[in-house]
């Protein structure tokens, strides 16, 4: 087979055009159309292709289509070769009698259903990745265009289902070809992670392969995301005339109800409890999306111990690389299927084209190992009136009818729920009142930051006379400095806003999620409103636009460990919690001690701890009021849950809010080691040393952790990556240690 890639092309639109690379839009060639907005609704790609003489010889050569951003229409050579509906389909269309000798022409013309976009910002501080031009919406191809020559044939798809039983997977295999398939035969195998090889056979484009020892894919923290390499190879006579591979984890995803309970994902047999965030398209721009990227962002979630990502209908579909990472980094996803509202007595003419679009999602979830559940949202467009909660209902039960024999065929095993309610309704707690129970963020635990003011902020303390202007902004602000004001004493100044604003909100968000931790059965999921931002105000995500990490994904880590240890003080009680969320029983001890802001220590113990599991409970509930009620400003717990590995997690507790709590100088040391772009801060106390984060002014420095607690008599140590190489006294000039001690005039 012979493979001619396309690369360059010319976009037009509005009269203007532009000489490019793929992958390109409209919006990242910053094409403008200023004199008409109507006249915005289509644009021109175009390139002209040289052929081999081989190529024009072939008996088939077809034209592949990957990515292309918007609906349109493919002309070759003048002639019209079909529409293109969906960004995530790979489209083939046999151009074989169209080709000529010397230049070939392709036409992609492509129209959008979207209404103009404005400026996000007029404010030029903002950085230009967020200036979209005016009066376009955004076109173009975000994948490959290449023209595919053969004698024989080629595969134009692999779909692979998994059955599970007895210890053992069957995997049954479809293959789609194209050209002629007369006189070809397939070779199937699957290679293991340690070598085994297993082989398969194919027949009229269906087969199978059995694996009597498999070695299973399971998510962060159930154990490790195993995959094997599957491969499907096309002979022509003795030759290889195509070759299609891919990576693939062996494992059984089911969803069973909880009774009165959230439903529980498991895999292999063992129940998952959703720890992760919603995902959102790293760029506004689509082509400024890179693999880099992609991957920091993925794995950054999967550092934090998430084990899901939700992908929900408000952000732009994701490139098959996301997919590929969460198979890699063992991260489950949450397939949202969005479909727009449409009147019942309507539907039926909408059927065939609602078929068409969904299918293609449904085919490339169900090709994915990390795709672990999907769900149907129905949307209504801005501005319209919404439908009744009955109209939903009946629009839900057309939408079954269409996709069940779809799932059935491509997806029978992947759960999927036609009403998302199940996901969230015994979580209403962690929703927001804005949402109305019917926006397709509505999963289970998504704080905001409407949220934390609801919820998670049990102390609403009057605001400082320093920050009293500012508060009245309305919005996210708003709700965020409400959540700082109830967690750290005053008076405080505006320069401070900074750093107390990310750590009060993250603080309050990790212990609801640990709270909810020790309920598995009416959770089991705790999902952040969203991973990264989009957007120049995100205040509740884990991280920045320029991929940096926030406070929340620091602290997230002890929230999100599979073993997971939470200490809730209550009046003058202290509740301690544990909860095991892996395949294995778990045995440790747990430690812990009170102490006063002096160092002195005034109880200490030390219990047994037995988990089945995937489950929790609370094992101690213990009275300190002789200890604590004469000055409970001045006390605290500490707490370390140690098993063979060493100590498997830590921290402590105040026993009254850290705004009242009387932190005394914590005396911190930092000891700073290391060259090149790797440094280790091994930290120390005398006294105790709340929210300690370490930077380093004006180098970019990621850390593997931060805004953590600092106990007396127990060293931390930090590793911290710098993009550019730095000596050991650069970075000892600009470290700055940081801790709850330095704000609000402690």
């Amino acid at each position: 087979m012979i493979r001619n890639q396309i690369k360059r092309f010319q976009f037009s639109i509005g009269g203007r055009s532009a000489e490019c690379e793929l992958p390109a839009t409209v919006c990242s060639l910053s094409l403008e159309n200023r004199a008409d907005g109507a006249l915005s609704g289509s644009c021109l790609i175009e390139a002209r292709v040289q052929l081999s003489t081989a190529e024009l010889k072939s008996k088939y050569t077809y034209l592949k289509l990957d990515g292309v951003y918007a609906n349109a229409e493919v002309i070759f050579n003048g002639k019209s070769y079909g529409l293109l509906s969906s960004v995530e389909r790979v489209y083939y269309f046999d151009v074989t009698d169209g080709l000529i000798e010397g230049d070939n022409r392709l036409s992609i013309v492509c129209t959008s259903p979207l209404l103009p976009r404005e400026r996000v910002t007029s404010d030029p501080s903002v950085s230009g990745e967020y200036e979209l031009p005016t009066f376009v919406s955004d076109m173009g191809i975000v994948g490959g265009v290449e023209l595919l020559s053969t004698d024989s044939a080629l595969i134009s798809d692999v779909r692979v289902n998994q059955l599970h039983e007895g210890g053992k997977v069957t995997l049954l295999v479809d293959v789609d070809t194209l050209g002629d398939t007369s006189d070809v035969r397939h070779a199937l195998t699957v290679v293991s992670p340690d070598g085994k090889i297993y082989f398969g056979g194919i027949s009229n484009g269906r087969g199978l392969v059995n694996i009597p020892d498999p070695s299973l894919w399971y998510p962060k923290g159930l154990g490790n995301p195993v995959l094997c390499k599957l491969s499907v190879t096309l002979y022509h006579g003795s030759e290889a005339a195509d070759t299609y591979e891919k990576k693939i984890g062996l494992r059984k995803i089911e969803l069973r109800s909880g009774g009165s309970g959230a439903p529980t994902v498991t895999v292999n047999g063992s129940a998952l409890f959703s720890l992760g965030a919603t995902y959102v398209t790293e760029r506004a721009i689509v082509a400024n999306i890179t693999r880099a990227g992609t991957e920091a962002l993925v794995k950054n979630a999967a550092d934090a111990g998430m084990n899901t990502l939700a992908v929900y209908s408000y952000t732009l579909s994701p490139s098959e690389y996301f997919y590929e990472l969460c198979d890699r980094y063992g991260i489950l996803v949450w397939q949202d299927l969005p479909i727009p509202y449409v009147a019942v007595n309507v539907a039926g003419a909408f059927a065939a084209g609602l078929a068409e679009s969904v299918k293609s999602m449904i085919l490339r979830a169900a090709s994915h190992t990390s795709v672990a559940l999907m769900y149907l949202t129905v949307t209504h467009g801005a501005g319209a009136v919404s439908p009744s909660i009955d109209g939903i209902g009946e629009f839900r039960s057309v939408c079954k009818r269409i996709l069940e024999p779809i799932l059935q065929r491509y997806a029978p095993t992947l759960p999927f729920l036609f009403d998302p309610k199940p996901l969230y309704e015994r979580d209403e707690r962690f929703l927001s009142k804005r949402n109305g129970g019917f926006a397709p963020s509505v999963l289970a635990s998504m704080p905001d930051p409407v949220t934390l003011t609801e919820i998670a902020v049990e102390d609403t303390n009057i605001l400082s006379a320093a920050v009293e202007d500012t508060v009245r902004t309305e919005g996210a602000v708003q709700s965020m400095l409400e959540s700082v004001a109830s967690s750290l004493k005053f008076p405080y100044g505006k320069d401070e806003l900074s750093y107390a604003a990310s750590y009060a909100p993250a603080c309050d968000t990790v212990k609801s999620i640990k709270r909810a931790r020790l309920d598995p059965m009416s959770t089991m999921s705790a999902v952040f409103r969203q991973l990264n931002d989009s957007e120049a105000l995100i205040t509740s995500s884990f991280i920045d636009a320029g991929g940096r990490k926030k406070a929340l994904i620091y602290m997230a880590e002890e929230a999100f460990e599979p073993v997971m240890v939470s200490a809730d003080a209550i009046g003058y009680k202290m509740r301690i919690g544990i909860s095991n969320n892996t395949k294995k029983q778990y045995s440790g001890r747990l430690n812990y001690a009170i102490y006063d802001t002096g160092g002195k220590c005034h109880f200490e113990t030390t219990r047994t701890v037995d988990l089945a599991p995937t489950s929790a409970y609370v094992p101690i509930e213990d009275d300190f009021e002789r200890i604590v009620s004469a000055e409970p400003e001045i006390y605290y717990l500490t707490y370390t849950l140690s098993d063979h590995q060493g100590v498997r997690a830590s921290g402590c507790e105040l026993f009254s809010k850290p705004k009242r709590f009387s932190f005394p100088d914590p005396v911190i040391s930092a000891e700073l080691s290391g060259s090149g772009r790797r440094f280790t801060v091994k930290l120390t106390a005398k006294k105790i040393a709340g929210a300690v984060r370490v930077v380093f002014e004006g180098i970019d420095a990621s850390a593997d952790k931060n805004f953590i607690s600092v106990i007396p008599g127990t060293p931390v140590m930090l590793t911290f990556d710098t993009k550019e190489v730095k000596t050991s006294l650069e970075m000892k000039e600009q470290m700055r240690v940081i801790s709850i001690y330095n704000i609000g005039g402690y």
